[in-house]
């Protein structure tokens, strides 16, 4: 199993018990989001956007904690994602 699946399956995990636990948000760190395409930022929006869906799906929200790029760069990048279960605690 790729670390890509096992990072998705244990957030999709983590989202379920929150949602057990009456919490529609849960919050983690995504990294820093580049403006451009690159094979890091492929990974990035591939599992944004696998979160995003299923966070979708149960009614709750990723909340990710950035803030070390421009407003504009994290817009693109959310709206490339076509979801909206993936939200941000802009710091």
């Amino acid at each position: 199993v790729e670390k890509h699946d096992l990072v998705v399956n244990k957030s999709k995990k983590i989202l379920d018990v929150a949602k057990e636990l009456d919490c529609n948000i849960v919050t983690t760190h995504i990294g820093h989001i580049e403006d451009g395409e690159s094979k890091r930022m492929d990974l990035i929006r591939k599992t944004a956007t696998e979160l995003a869906v299923y966070a979708d799906s149960i009614g709750s929200y990723f909340a990710a904690e950035t803030g070390t790029e421009k407003a504009p760069v994290l817009k693109r990048f959310l709206d490339s994602l076509g979801a909206k279960g993936l939200r941000v605690n802009y710091d």
